[in-house]
């Protein structure tokens, strides 16, 4: 396996290597491939460009008297620290690149916002999406004593969160803080490339195929409303709190057993399920912070993956034998957790489609108050002090339900951000009561047979799948050669010829990167404007002729048109 020596090697080498100049709208960069982790970010931001589900946030409260030229100055320091931080992202020939730029190619996106008169209004302005092909990925602003630094996602994960305010603090009280030995995320991107390719990763997805076999990755959730033809990303929050007392006795019990407060609580979780389903599997998705090495925790960046943890619905098991179970699962599935999950999801053999998330519709995360990735020394200091920020403004969501736990050391407030196109509130607020209701039942006899747990009933209509393609009738003369130029293009993204005209694209070995890279060229040599949803839609070469074939017509009609209706002045 690739470790910090290589990294290092890499980062000398591999960056003059494999580092592309390019000019776009007279405008020269040195562009860079991205990580697997920013390319998920990158698929997401083009699928929903509007929406700020993955702007990560930070508040800070002001303890001492600091101008907005000494905040801008502070601020723009760390900016020229950190590459990925004075990076945009740019689409050339269908290939996506970052391009690190120069100091004075930017400007510093600070601003006081105090005057700003309307509260809904200012929290909204201060969590808008980015443009990430023209704009820094984040932003910081103030209203009088409150500062507040946006960071999307692509750049950002919550250790980098952490060494940004160790950063700002340094710099506010003038440490010199040494960044010459440390990697960029640059050369992360450059060493991943060669670590995917290297027989360590071969031995990862060996082990994901043999882990998810047999596993359709499905939950059948009791929904109040049946699935879209393709999936919904709209959102809104419940939540609740497991209060001190009954804190308490979650933490005693995880210490009698050895588990951590993460284990306890997503076995919970994984139980509710079993209850709700009655599924042979149950899966649920959880972030991983994907720093196994001693450089890759100093670079600033986007390293968070995604691993799904998967058991076998146990109805005569104990409790805690299920919760010591799920540790050693657990320790097994982070052995692994570099693989990109997009590598995961292509490999194993699960049930697809465009209406639901593959592998797992339900995600957990549990979070320490604190920050990670930095000196807690530097937590509260004579210049601020972190404050936690309040995310029950979130209106969208990515899975069918995202539930975010944060361990206070007294409390832990659980939140669910849940799809509103199938779920009601009085739903996921049954959901929040049984959970509650499974923490006590385990807290108080954890020797509890799984299958005796009780849970209240709810009368719900189950999914149904529901998948259908619509065929738009193909368009004259000019279909077979429409055909030919859509083969071209996947030939050339797949690397391979031989692929029938009825066969997904998805099952001709292409996945969510390169299916970005297919979006570009189709809509570049056809001046249209696919979406991600078409090309899910109209996954083959027969159906995305046809399409196709009616937006190339239709264009030339309304052209056609306008040409008639300008003679007529």
């Amino acid at each position: 396996m690739l470790n910090d020596e290589s990294l290092k090697k890499l980062s000398s080498e591999q960056r003059k290597k494999l580092a592309k100049r390019l000019e776009i709208d007279g405008q020269l960069y040195n562009v860079y491939p991205l990580s697997s982790e920013q390319m998920k970010m990158w698929y997401f931001y083009r699928l929903n460009p509007g929406l700020s589900y993955y702007n990560c946030g930070m508040h800070l409260k002001l303890l001492k008297q600091l101008d907005d030229n000494i905040l801008t100055a502070a601020f723009a320091h760390v900016i020229s620290m950190h590459e990925i931080l004075h990076t945009i992202y740019l689409s050339v020939e269908g290939k996506i690149y970052q391009a690190v730029l120069n100091n004075d190619n930017y400007s510093i996106p600070y601003e006081n916002i105090t005057a700003m008169p309307d509260n809904e209004e200012k929290a909204l302005y201060i969590n808008r999406p980015f443009k990430l092909e023209s704009e820094l990925p984040l932003r910081m602003m103030r209203d009088g004593e409150d500062i507040y630094v946006i960071i999307h996602h692509i750049a950002d994960d919550g250790w980098s969160s952490g060494i940004f305010i160790s950063s700002l603090y340094h710099v506010l009280k003038g440490n010199v803080i040494d960044q010459e030995k440390t990697p960029e995320y640059i050369d992360y991107c450059l060493w991943q490339k060669e670590y995917l390719n290297c027989s360590s990763s071969d031995q990862a997805l060996a082990f994901w195929k043999s882990y998810f076999k047999g596993n359709p990755g499905f939950l059948n959730l009791p929904l109040d409303r049946e699935r879209g033809t393709v999936q919904s990303f709209s959102g809104a929050n419940k939540s609740i709190e497991i209060e001190e007392g009954l804190y308490s006795q979650l933490r005693s019990l995880s210490q009698s057993y050895g588990v951590t407060m993460f284990t306890i609580t997503m076995a919970l979780w994984l139980i509710a399920m079993m209850k709700l389903t009655d599924d042979e599997y149950v899966t649920i998705g959880t972030p991983t912070a994907n720093r196994l090495t001693t450089d890759k925790q100093k670079i600033f960046g986007c390293f968070v993956n995604t691993v799904a943890i998967a058991e076998k619905n146990s109805p005569n098991m104990t409790s805690i034998d299920f919760i010591l179970k799920l540790k050693q699962n657990i320790e097994n599935v982070l052995k692994y957790q570099d693989i990109p999950f997009d590598m995961v999801v292509n490999a194993v053999d699960v049930k697809r489609s465009l209406s639901f998330s593959p592998i797992y519709q339900v995600f957990y995360s549990l979070q320490s108050k604190s920050l990670v990735g930095y000196d807690s020394s530097v937590t509260e200091n004579e210049f601020f002090r972190l404050e936690p920020i309040e995310n029950e403004t979130v209106n969208s969501v990515q899975n069918d339900m995202d539930i975010l736990g944060i361990d206070n050391g007294s409390s832990i407030h659980l939140g669910i951000t849940y799809n509103t196109a199938i779920f009601d509130g009085s739903t996921i607020e049954y959901i929040l009561e049984n959970y509650m209701a499974l923490v006590k039942q385990v807290v108080d006899a954890p020797n509890t047979l799984i299958r005796d747990l009780e849970w209240t009933e709810k009368k719900s209509p189950k999914h149904k799948e529901k998948i259908s393609i619509a065929e738009p009738a193909a368009n004259g003369s000019d279909s077979d050669k429409i055909r030919e130029t859509i083969r071209s293009i996947w030939s050339d993204i797949l690397k391979i010829d031989s692929f029938g005209n009825d066969v997904s694209f998805f099952d001709a070995g292409g996945n969510s990167m390169n299916c970005l890279e297919l979006l570009e060229k189709l809509n570049s040599c056809f001046d249209i404007e696919l979406t991600i949803v078409d090309l899910f839609t109209y996954n083959s070469v027969d159906l995305s002729e046809k399409y196709i074939s009616s937006l190339v017509s239709a264009k030339v009609q309304n052209t056609d048109s306008e040409l008639i209706d300008n003679t007529m002045f």
